[in-house]
């Protein structure tokens, strides 16, 4: 579940969805990355998903499977939000918040 701050919250091992509204269309041909990271250095993402489309709401849906997190210890990580245009220019747009498995 993801907070009015857009931090999120899930139990480990569980099948869930990460849902980040847009308030703008994306360009065409744009990819949105979805990666939670041990700290704030944001080395070495623990968990990486791509969405390449926002859905009728104008969100982007990530889709996190059990086995993405089995693996990972109970606790408090960190995420950002990147979209890609399909002519590389790169721009973060959700950083700073927390991911935190229970």
């Amino acid at each position: 579940m993801i907070d009015n701050n857009h931090d999120f919250v899930m139990p480990k091992g569980d099948d869930d969805e990460v849902v980040i509204p847009f308030a703008e269309e994306l360009p065409q041909g744009a990819r949105i990355d979805f990666a939670v990271f041990r700290d704030a250095d944001l080395e070495d993402d623990m968990i990486h998903k791509t969405a390449v489309a926002l859905d009728e709401d104008g969100n982007a849906v990530f889709k996190l499977h059990h086995k993405d997190t089995e693996d990972l210890k109970r606790g408090t990580y960190e995420y950002r939000v990147k979209v890609t245009s399909n002519t590389g220019e790169i721009k973060t747009v959700v950083y700073g918040h927390t991911f935190t498995l229970v």
